[in-house]
């Protein structure tokens, strides 16, 4: 049985001028979801694509979904 004091308060804060998850954060969360079509569109020249862009729609909603 685990004891309360293990715990830790998680409070977050949400404000109007901060993103809810980071761009890394979202950019690992499409990675993710990737299916084996998606992958095949990417590789190592063209990665960076995935901080500034979606993917598709599909993978998008799969990402925030899982978030």
């Amino acid at each position: 049985m685990l004891s309360e004091d293990l715990f830790l308060d998680h409070d977050p804060k949400i404000s109007e001028n901060e993103p809810i998850i980071s761009e890394n954060l979202l950019a690992t969360l499409r990675l993710i979801v990737m299916t084996n079509e998606e992958l095949e569109q990417y590789n190592l020249s063209n990665l960076d694509e995935l901080l500034s862009s979606i993917v598709n729609i599909d993978n998008e909603q799969r990402a925030l979904i899982n978030f």
